[in-house]
């Protein structure tokens, strides 16, 4: 049963009394695949596919007891572990190489803002302690940004997130993952640092 959330958003799916959660990038579109077509049903497996808004609302629901797996990343699986939840990765979803989970840093369409160098001093908006957070930082080491001079600000929502950095009136650049940097490029943006084309694989999907 779907909330009633844009497809911008994080997703939930439950594998007969399990219960699991995918976030809105790239790698949850086998699900609604599989859900779309009726794959599920096919091979006799009940799945339900909920959405959330934020890394942060799907984070909770899986401290709470609702979940028994998500769509993640590394960096929330060790948190919520170090918290006392039983969460362990099972499988890679997507980063086995660079191309794939591709997260893009885009600046606002009215912005000046085209190179890594110029996100000194700028406002960039991301959701703390992810995958994103972390990637910000790695960027940030690779490219010789110097990171206290980035005003990080904390934006969780990612359909939030992508219409502020079009708008560009709060925040001059965010993180975004395919496919809200893809349509945020396509709306204009700036692609300030792309990841598939950096020195190192940073980023990676699991399921947990």
């Amino acid at each position: 049963m779907k909330r009633g959330l844009s497809h911008e958003s994080c997703i939930t799916f439950c594998i007969s009394h399990l219960t699991g959660l995918l976030s809105s990038h790239a790698d949850s579109l086998p699900l609604y695949t599989a859900e779309s077509e009726k794959l599920f049903a096919k091979h006799g497996v009940d799945v339900q596919v909920i959405e959330f808004s934020s890394a942060a609302d799907q984070q909770k629901a899986m401290e709470a007891g609702e979940l028994d797996g998500m769509m993640t990343d590394m960096i929330v699986t060790g948190l919520l572990k170090k918290a006392g939840t039983d969460v362990r990765v099972v499988a890679m979803a997507l980063g086995a190489v660079p191309q794939e989970g591709r997260f893009l840093v885009v600046s606002s369409p009215n912005s000046n803002l085209t190179t890594p160098q110029q996100l000194a001093g700028a406002s960039v908006a991301i959701s703390e302690n992810t995958m994103m957070d972390y990637l910000m930082n790695q960027y940030e080491q690779e490219l010789g940004i110097p990171t206290a001079e980035v005003h990080t600000v904390q934006m969780p929502n990612l359909a939030l997130r992508t219409e502020a950095v079009l708008a560009g009136k709060d925040i001059q650049a965010a993180i975004l993952p395919d496919p809200l940097a893809a349509y945020a490029v396509q709306q204009g943006a700036h692609i300030v640092i792309d990841d598939t084309k950096l020195q190192k694989n940073y980023s990676q999907s699991v399921v947990s």
